[in-house]
């Protein structure tokens, strides 16, 4: 059975063009109406000299309602912020300035260590009064 809207041509079904374009003509109507309704309910300005003045004074109360409903806790993690980028930049310049003071005999050498040469190194200096050779020099 065969829609009324719709005709088989070539065995694929069109739809009737006639409902097509009213339904079309409808929309076409509906939409006018929404946009004079709009034009009805925003009337344009006028501008002018006053206009922008006009325009910039709402944004600047606007703005300065925003500033005015800040709470503390805004202005403290500003001020929090601001004292820890100046407490950083503090610290890297003292470090920057910071020279390391390596015995002569050690510098080339201590710097190349790796950390577990380091640790090790450290870790038999803990241990040397233990050292099988130092327990046999104290008990004579």
């Amino acid at each position: 059975m065969t829609r009324p809207d719709a005709s088989l041509k070539n065995g694929i079904m069109e739809p009737n063009t006639a409902m097509l374009q009213k339904s079309a003509q409808e929309n076409e109507g509906r939409l006018d109406d929404l946009l004079a309704a709009y034009r009805m309910a925003c009337p344009d300005t006028e501008p002018g000299a006053a206009f922008m003045p006009a325009i910039w004074a709402r944004i600047e109360e606007r703005e300065k309602a925003e500033r005015e409903s800040t709470n503390w806790f805004g202005r403290f993690a500003k001020t929090l912020v601001t004292a820890a980028v100046a407490a950083s930049a503090i610290l890297a310049m003292l470090l920057s300035s910071f020279s390391y003071d390596v015995p002569a005999h050690q510098s080339v050498e201590f710097l190349n260590r790796t950390f577990v040469e380091a640790l090790r190194a450290d870790q038999m200096a803990a241990l040397e009064p233990l050292h099988v050779d130092r327990i046999a020099e104290m008990e004579q």
